[in-house]
């Protein structure tokens, strides 16, 4: 991060000290980092760190998702329940569509599946491996470095759309 000129930093642990909590109120950048959507997500609740990230979000703090992280970051967070199962959890809601990171393999079929069973009262992106998003608040969205996968429903039908980064000489 001193490379970016961010010399003041801290991880935050599940502990989560009132050290935490007051170097969180006055941070510019939050990023939100990878591991189990779950349970990062039970670790944020069980201390009210997702109420301060929201508030910080609004606050205008920057908000840096990365797998995990981008995924909660979305409307849900959709995990494996079992071998044959996933199940949808809430996350933060600041980004108006399902994220999924790294599905690029499986063509993202949970991700499609899902907006199959949500009869259209969703969109999901779908995030491959090495990419990003830009999320704007003017609700438009940018893809960093590869392109990112749209999926929606309409008429009983997943339709994609492939959102391709734009060009910079």
């Amino acid at each position: 991060m001193e490379g970016a000129d961010i010399s003041d930093r801290r991880m935050i642990l599940s502990a989560f000290s009132s050290e935490d909590e007051s170097f969180i109120h006055e941070s510019n950048i939050i990023l939100l980092a990878g591991g189990d959507v779950e349970t990062g997500w039970n670790a944020f609740t069980k201390v009210g760190l997702n109420e301060l990230v929201i508030e910080r979000y609004y606050e205008g703090a920057l908000l840096i998702g990365i797998s995990a992280g981008a995924v909660q970051l979305g409307m849900f967070g959709l995990v494996e329940a079992d071998a044959s199962l996933n199940k949808l959890i809430d996350t933060f809601k600041l980004v108006p569509f399902i994220i999924s990171a790294h599905g690029e393999k499986q063509e993202w079929k949970s991700l499609k599946e899902t907006i199959q069973l949500l009869d259209g009262d969703a969109k999901g992106i779908g995030i491959p491996t090495g990419g990003g998003l830009a999320y704007y608040p003017d609700q438009s969205i940018e893809p960093i470095r590869h392109p990112l996968y749209e999926f929606s429903r309409s008429g009983g039908v997943i339709d994609s759309r492939l959102l391709i980064p734009p060009h910079k000489p």
